[in-house]
């Protein structure tokens, strides 16, 4: 058997090879003609009606227009789709949404369609039961005339070299069920099968396979695969043993997509699983191929050892090529170092997709010997859509949140899609350091509602050391900002593309306390923000302070430079709270000392 890092490596150059467009990517960016895009699961519920609403409307070219199913149950009871399906039991999915003509008018897989010359097209969604429901959408002419563009004083025109429809689309593909599937063999070790009609009493061989998970676990030792038959299993999983890094436990389904773990109130887990730092114990185990669905409960619980996650995982856990749907309250809980995460999808979770907590312990700095975070987690090539279904907020103790990381050092995100989750697409809170967020595309995140206003931000960073990297990423349709900078230090935003986001760059320095030598704990400074396009923000500032107060950009040693502006719903580019708004670049040079090489531009996105 390969190790984690050979076995991710030649996953990863076999991605490399296939096609984008998949089904949880939107065709909108795309360049090629759109093809019917599937959902990975569909309710399987026969109504007693579908339409879609509106029945019949119009868009200009260029702009987009959102279509939503409607069902009515057996019982008579209307259920809404699209694009938040989660709202009942009974919630309807589309599983495809289909255009009659592309050329007219395109259509995402969540009934997002886009205007791409004039004439009319039947939008058409059906369900997973081969119900379906059209309506008319008019494209009208050219785009509707954008407002007369701000004076453009730069020397400069020529946008930033920053991230298009390559990120967008997937600098490799994401999610789970892209690529090929191969069975892992054992590295030295046994080969243990399981299957719904094994018993647990048999050898676990492919002949007299056990029947349940759970079995194979407890006397899976280093080396060993354990390989599951198709089949629902019901049952939490308890890893007795650990591998090493070169002979690790393995876990796999024969055929991926196949095995399903169901609950509620069920974990798969190291049996010494304390909810605290899992450093020690049953390590380096992979996990592959399998759903884990309704597996977990959706309790709210602390952070400690009855936390409710379907997958726990400890130092050196991989787990890759699976889907986690509506798993439960948190779908993984990351509490090791150099844990991996690859081509899965997670979809739905009550709360978080993603969770990693390591204690503060009181650490004031990154050098501070109380600082213990936990190291080299790699979340890579995934997709995170429409998890916190339970969409309220909760105690700081519980963390909310979509996916929240807490004293993490060098986590790498590399080539996510995070969309259309309540909250942030991801946020790193607290005693985070040595990050790096790339390649990824965060869009269409949403608030709270009006008593929790603009938490639906792409990335929001929180209390955080330096250093942290945020390049080459795309933002769009965040309801809150791009990326949210909060007392946070040494902290580089560079060549991302923003577009419809309430602000591109927010920055926050609210008093956090002192530290032992009096000094303020956690300030905002020794930010860059770098050769970003940024187009359409939504309320007063591209780059805007809020909370706390503020010195002069020079003192706090936060620069801007290189960036593009295209001013659309609101002229300010830059607010600064002390200093007032500015609509030009040459006061923004005047005022902030910001933009020497910066411009005002078209900012041109797929």
């Amino acid at each position: 058997m390969r190790t984690r890092t050979a076995t991710l490596a030649a996953a990863i150059a076999a991605l490399g090879a296939l096609s984008a467009c998949t089904d949880h990517l939107d065709p909108l960016a795309a360049s090629s003609d759109q093809a019917p895009q599937l959902a990975l699961s569909g309710s399987g519920y026969v109504y007693a009606s579908v339409s879609l609403t509106p029945a019949s409307d119009s868009v200009a070219v260029g702009d987009t227009l959102r279509i939503r199913a409607v069902f009515v149950t057996q019982s008579g009871k209307t259920r809404y789709s699209n694009p938040y399906p989660w709202t009942t039991n009974n919630s309807g999915t589309i599983q495809t949404w289909t255009s009659s003509d592309t050329s007219v008018a395109k259509v995402s897989n969540t009934g997002l369609v886009r205007g791409v010359k004039a004439g009319v097209a039947t939008i058409t969604g059906t369900t997973d039961m081969q119900q379906s429901a059209s309506a008319s959408v008019a494209v009208l002419g050219d785009a509707a005339p954008a407002p007369a563009p701000a004076p453009v004083d730069s020397t400069s025109s020529t946008p930033a070299a920053g991230p298009t429809a390559d990120v967008i689309a997937g600098v490799r593909p994401r999610g789970f069920g892209q690529g090929s599937y191969a069975l892992l063999s054992p590295a030295g070790g046994r080969s243990l099968w399981v299957a719904p009609d094994g018993n647990d009493a048999n050898a676990g061989s492919a002949s007299a396979p056990f029947r349940t998970i759970n079995r194979a676990a407890q006397v899976a030792a280093a080396g060993d695969v354990v390989t599951i038959r198709a089949g629902t299993y019901n049952e939490s999983v308890v890893v007795a043993n650990s591998g090493t890094p070169d002979r690790r436990i393995v876990f796999q389904a024969e055929r991926r997509g196949e095995v399903v773990l169901t609950g509620p109130g069920r974990s798969f887990r190291p049996a010494t699983w304390s909810g605290g730092v899992q450093n020690t114990g049953q390590l380096h185990v992979t996990v592959r191929g399998l759903v884990f669905r309704a597996y977990a409960g959706t309790n709210s619980v602390p952070p400690g050892p009855d936390f409710p996650a379907a997958l726990k995982m400890a130092r050196g856990w991989l787990a890759e090529d699976c889907l986690f749907d509506r798993a439960g309250w948190t779908a993984i809980s990351i509490e090791g170092n150099d844990a991996v995460v690859a081509r899965s999808t997670i979809q739905y979770s009550h709360m978080y997709a993603l969770s990693a907590w390591a204690p503060a312990n009181g650490a004031e700095s990154p050098t501070d010997p109380r600082y213990k975070p936990l190291d080299g987690i790699q979340l890579v090539d995934l997709v995170l859509r429409g998890n916190h279904t339970d969409a309220t907020a909760q105690t700081a103790t519980n963390a909310a949140f979509s996916s929240k990381f807490m004293a993490t050092r060098g986590t790498l995100l590399d080539n996510i899609e995070s969309y259309e989750n309540v909250g942030p697409g991801f946020w790193f809170d607290g005693r985070n350091s040595h990050f790096t967020v790339r390649n990824s595309y965060f869009h269409h995140n949403r608030d709270f509602g009006a008593t929790e206003a603009h938490n639906g931000r792409g990335l929001n960073l929180e209390i955080n050391w330096a250093p942290g990297l945020v390049e080459r990423n795309v933002f769009i349709g965040n309801a809150g900002t791009a990326v949210a900078v909060t007392n946070s230090q040494g902290v580089e935003v560079r060549d991302n593309l923003m577009v419809g986001n309430l602000q591109c760059v927010t920055l926050v320095n609210a008093a956090r306390g002192t530290t032992s030598s009096g000094a303020p704990l956690f300030p905002t400074r020794d930010i860059g923000i770098f050769g970003n396009s940024c187009k359409d923000w939504k309320v007063t500032g591209a780059m805007h302070t809020w909370g706390g107060s503020f010195e002069p950009p020079a003192e706090m040693n936060i620069r801007a430079d290189r960036n593009v502006y295209e001013p659309v719903t609101s002229r300010t580019l830059v607010w600064w709270q002390e200093l007032g708004g500015v609509t030009t670049l040459s006061a923004a040079r005047s005022t902030f000392g910001w933009e020497a090489n910066g411009s005002i531009a078209p900012v041109p996105w797929p």
